[in-house]
């Protein structure tokens, strides 16, 4: 039984990247992943037939996400546009917790395959504490797909991480909710004593930080904020790698090499695990660099190969990776959001 559990986790489960990436077309369940292709039924939002073309074109515009279509048999047979409704509160960064030069801020998250961040919600008559997925392929800050809690919210006026303050965060809408739901189900069995009752109500975006240096070390259970302006040394003593990146549609792509070809990488902590794009890489993985640093050295993880071009083809760069927490469990990363830099550093004697 716990074998097979575990091997449904672990199968392949591509997240659906549409609240992120409006060009990506994958939708996913925990016993495997199901492509939308030219000859997937489809609908628009009025529930007529449409094209696989005029689909893409429509998912491109960002205004819309897609619905799973079932028969009562609870068999997914398609999927149809769903509008996604408008962002109606803007952040105001001047009510945000502050913090001074050299001040670091502690945040307990919990590590089981994804990074789980204990969020208390705030109201106007209420707060009410849960569990967020914290995940930089996110660029929405705050996606609650539990609707039970989200309608007992109504709307957020805050939220603390513990105690950290940050007020009228940005809300989005998420594909699937169900995934979500079937990642608290599982956790629940797997890890029920340290979510202390609470559930796993949706996905927090590193946007919701992006004010501060968000330092993430997994091997702690720890996320660690400062202020923006705080000098390296002061983060570290150790050896860290500075890695530039893109923000393409505000998120994180970063350039590595993988048996010498050339292409960047999307980080992704929303993901467990790491995937090399197979019609691009045809060999097992020999070396993985990021930048200059050369992961495959310095680190053993399994690398899964997958064909996602097909997804990804409207990004106006070669994408060959997708970076998830299998490989990231072995540094200390710091995302610098002002200076589009990311610094890597290697924890010594990792058990992961």
């Amino acid at each position: 039984m716990n074998q097979n559990r575990t091997q449904k986790i672990e199968v392949f489960t591509m997240k659906t990247l549409t609240v992120i990436l409006f060009t990506i077309l994958t939708t996913v369940t925990t016993f495997g992943q199901t492509m939308i292709n030219e000859n997937s039924y489809l609908e628009n939002e009025d529930g007529k037939e449409i094209s696989y073309v005029d689909f893409v074109k429509k998912m491109d515009t960002g205004k819309y996400t897609m619905t799973a279509l079932q028969n009562e048999s609870k068999e997914v047979i398609g999927y149809r546009l769903k509008p996604l409704k408008p962002i109606k509160n803007t952040p105001n960064r001047t009510n945000n917790s502050k913090i001074e030069i050299g001040e670091v801020v502690e945040l307990d998250i919990i590590y089981h395959k994804h990074i789980l961040v204990p969020v208390t919600f705030n109201s106007k008559n209420e707060s009410e504490e849960a569990w967020m997925i914290f995940d930089t392929g996110t660029f929405v800050p705050i996606i609650i797909t539990d609707e039970q809690f989200k309608t007992r919210l109504e709307k957020i006026e805050s939220v603390e991480i513990n105690g950290f303050k940050i007020s009228n965060p940005i809300t989005g809408s998420y594909g699937l909710p169900d995934i979500i739901r079937q990642y608290n189900d599982t956790y629940s069995n797997e890890i029920g004593n340290k979510l202390n009752g609470k559930k796993i109500v949706g996905i927090m975006g590193y946007q919701l930080l992006k004010d501060y240096l968000i330092s993430i070390d997994l091997s702690k259970d720890k996320i660690y904020l400062r202020n923006q302006l705080t000098v390296e040394k002061s983060i570290s003593t150790n050896t860290i790698y500075k890695v530039n990146y893109r923000d393409d549609l505000q998120n994180i792509w970063l350039p590595v090499t993988i048996n010498n070809v050339e292409g960047l990488a999307h980080l992704d902590t929303g993901y467990p695990f790491t995937w090399v794009e197979k019609s691009i890489i045809k060999n097992e993985v020999e070396r993985f660099t990021i930048d200059r640093l050369d992961v495959f050295k310095q680190i053993d993880i399994e690398y899964k190969m997958t064909q996602q071009s097909q997804n990804y083809s409207n990004l106006p760069f070669q994408l060959i990776a997708n970076i998830g927490n299998n490989l990231l469990s072995h540094f200390v990363l710091t995302i610098d959001s002002v200076n589009k830099q990311l610094l890597f550093e290697l924890i010594k004697n990792n058990k992961n």
